[in-house]
């Protein structure tokens, strides 16, 4: 096993303590739909995939039958709640110090599919934005985890190969993208 010189990094729930915060918003939707909240086990059964395929999720749990309307307006309105309690969003600080120790030394770079707005918000909430070789979000992917498309990317942009790279990651779809892309994993817990 070739020892890694490229080290890639998830956000949610990796380095930005932030399902806790997805989740919130979630319930704070459901309640305004009228429906049962999320569960904390619900939630993070789903944790690393898309929100809308969360939303459609969600749905099916409650009984309803998820539309292509219904699903894009709890996602519109899980945005919403979501920007007005990004602030709750902290550091996972034994990954963001691992980080900081890192980035002087070797190219990293942050992989995920939270899109653009929101990844960009948080890592300069969280102090860590000047840390990155390069960045990759969602808006830059088409296909969300666990296709290894977002690592792949930051890989190219790394000029890195796929054996050359540690990827740190949380969920479940997001390790299967990095073993799927070929490089090595370690799977972060909080």
């Amino acid at each position: 096993m070739q020892s890694p010189t490229f080290f890639i990094f998830d956000l949610d729930g990796t380095l930005a303590l932030s399902e806790h915060v997805k989740m919130l918003a979630t319930q704070v939707v459901c309640r305004e739909m009228g429906f049962k909240p999320i569960t904390e086990k619900e939630y993070f059964a789903w944790a690393g995939i898309p929100t809308k395929e969360v939303m459609s999720n969600l749905l099916r749990a409650r009984n309803i039958e998820p539309t292509p309307e219904n699903v894009q307006e709890m996602t519109d309105r899980r945005r919403i709640a979501y920007d007005k309690q990004m602030h709750k969003v902290e550091r996972h600080e034994p990954i963001v110090s691992l980080l900081r120790a890192l980035s002087p030394h070797y190219k990293t770079a942050l992989a995920t599919t939270t899109n653009r707005r929101q990844g960009s918000a948080v890592i300069t909430q969280l102090g860590i934005a000047d840390l990155f070789t390069v960045k990759v979000f969602g808006d830059d992917v088409t296909n969300n985890k666990p296709d290894p498309e977002c690592y792949i990317l930051a890989a190219k942009k790394l000029g890195a190969k796929p054996e050359e790279c540690l990827i740190f990651e949380d969920s479940e779809a997001g390790i299967a993208a990095a073993e799927a892309f070929g490089a090595q994993v370690v799977k972060v817990t909080i």
